[in-house]
């Protein structure tokens, strides 16, 4: 139930959590539960393959327009699963 409320909610971070979720959230820490240590091993966590291939996606990125679009260049894995990402310029 611990993961659930806190992947619906982004970690209490959606505008529409409300008043039940954070009573409930009380309600389980009443009990024993460690939410913020759930909190960190299913929404903080990152194995070190999560950090590399940020990295690659990061390395890819190119501002254009004048630093409005944001462009992905080409990435291909291992798999040869090729996929582009490209954004045009509106005016």
């Amino acid at each position: 139930m611990t993961v659930g409320m806190l992947t619906d909610t982004s970690g209490f971070r959606n505008n529409d959590t409300d008043k039940f979720t954070f009573l409930m959230a009380a309600e389980l820490a009443d009990k024993g539960i460690d939410i913020h240590k759930i909190y960190y091993l299913v929404l903080s966590k990152k194995s070190m393959a999560q950090y590399l291939l940020m990295k690659m996606t990061l390395d890819r990125l190119e501002l254009i327009c004048d630093g409005k679009i944001v462009e992905m260049l080409e990435i291909s894995f291992e798999v040869n699963v090729k996929k582009q990402y490209q954004s045009t310029c509106e005016t």
